[in-house]
């Protein structure tokens, strides 16, 4: 299912600096995502971030972190700068959310910190009412956050390492007719785990879900029926895998590291 079809720049006076200042952005007229998975890759600092983040901001996508987010100023100003820019649409997902590590960090703690606030609050309740009914609607509240939080994934996000926790919070948040953005959801992914994460996207595509991601992975751009686009000096153009500068580049290496490392 394609939900996002297209992303363009409205015929509207845009302010100079940033968002609009980026190669990816000043060179973008109108961008098409005709398939279900769709992969931005380049170099740092090339743009592939900032084009996920208008993405999301056009979406109002649920940003995984913490439960009011507060926004890097590049982010606000990414906001800011949404109202330049259009996006297509053909029908619309029941889940969505902007993914990144940083903020699924700041998830866990948020997970952790509101279940440890609801079972102090449930301690204290037995000296706080006499009755016990008056004791039972008290705590209602809170048994229904620790309740809902525990019941979101099958073991605890905390209690499980980084890249762990990475595979079991996608394993429960990716479910039919989604659109999930991601920015490098390799970071803590080992390459076999990249390669569990495609088959997870997989099941979630054929479920009717779409998938826009900025990547460096080599694991993630193979998955099968992805549209590739690299960022070269700003322009977007779309590539098979063979042709990608990255794995070009890692072929290049793995095939003989040592002139690689030795070169001045």
């Amino acid at each position: 299912m394609i939900f996002l079809s297209a992303l363009e720049r409205r015929d509207v006076a845009v302010s100079a600096g940033y968002p609009y200042d980026t190669a990816v952005l000043s060179h973008l007229s109108r961008l098409e995502l005709g398939a279900p998975v769709t992969m931005f890759c380049g170099d740092n600092g090339c743009g592939k971030t900032t084009l996920i983040e208008l993405m999301a901001a056009k979406l109002r996508a649920e940003r995984i972190s913490t439960g009011n987010p507060v926004l890097t100023d590049a982010q606000r100003r990414i906001r800011s700068a949404a109202d330049g820019f259009r996006i297509s649409m053909k029908g619309k997902p029941r889940h969505c959310f902007l993914f990144t590590a940083e903020g699924f960090t700041k998830y866990i703690d948020y997970v952790v910190a509101e279940k440890e606030y609801a079972r102090r609050e449930l301690d204290a309740l037995p000296g706080q009412y006499g009755s016990d009914y008056a004791r039972e609607l008290a705590a209602q509240p809170y048994a229904g956050t620790l309740a809902a939080l525990q019941g979101l994934y099958e073991r605890p996000l905390e209690a499980q390492s980084h890249g762990q926790g990475f595979l079991e919070f996608f394993q429960s948040r990716l479910r039919p007719d989604g659109l999930y953005l991601m920015d490098e959801p390799e970071a803590a992914l080992s390459y076999v785990n990249q390669l569990a994460l495609i088959y997870l996207m997989q099941d979630a595509v054929r479920a009717g879900s779409q998938f826009v991601l900025a990547t460096h992975s080599p694991i993630l751009t193979a998955c099968p029926g992805a549209a590739l686009y690299e960022m070269e000096e700003g322009a977007l153009t779309q590539k098979s895998y063979p042709e990608l500068r990255s794995i070009q580049f890692l072929k290049r290496f793995l095939s003989n590291p040592e002139s690689i490392l030795s070169e001045d």
